[in-house]
């Protein structure tokens, strides 16, 4: 399968970088993953998938990834958006996010699939008010950890499946990259 990533942006002595977690390469090491750059003229190529990683927004990597995000609706290409790439699909579909604390390089537990699970947590804003399309997928007490929309090949996660040594994925996602 060849899945899309976009890349988050940095900046070191005035130059931009596009950067991609080494994560991912493990994650998808049976797959072929083509890394989005951060460029104004970008046209998604033809792939199976696209992931809106995690990372910093800018204005620069918006405009990528709204690019990308409507190509792949127009080809019926599923989306997954971890953290970043999960709020800024709520937000997309009129979802409301907000700050919140102590949700930064902690672990919690999650409900998904009626099971409890161990996720990481390496965010600063929650998913306050889910836009009307998405349903949760998974939860804490508190907070919806996991969403997917109800009629498109949409998913997003707060948590880094790319970070962890047993990726927790909802079903639906398992059979999507690993069969």
């Amino acid at each position: 399968m060849k899945i899309a990533i976009t890349q988050r942006i940095i900046t070191i002595r005035g130059i931009d970088y596009d950067c991609l977690e080494h994560g991912w390469y493990n994650l998808l090491k049976h797959h072929e993953i083509i890394p989005v750059p951060n460029i104004d003229d970008y046209v998604l190529p033809e792939v199976d998938c696209l992931i809106l990683s995690g990372g910093d927004n800018c204005e620069q990597r918006e405009f990528v990834e709204t690019a990308c995000f409507a190509s792949a609706l127009n080809q019926g290409i599923p989306v997954v958006g971890i953290c970043h790439g999960a709020f800024v699909l709520n937000r997309w579909h009129g979802g409301v996010n907000s700050k919140i604390d102590g949700h930064q390089d902690v672990e919690h537990t999650v409900t998904l699939e009626e099971q409890q699970h161990i996720v990481n947590s390496y965010h600063s804003i929650c998913l306050d008010k889910l836009a009307e399309p998405l349903m949760v997928v998974a939860h804490t007490s508190e907070h919806t950890e996991a969403f997917k929309h109800y009629t498109l090949p949409i998913w997003g996660l707060i948590w880094h499946p790319e970070r962890m040594a047993t990726p927790v994925l909802p079903i639906e996602l398992k059979e999507l990259f690993f069969g």
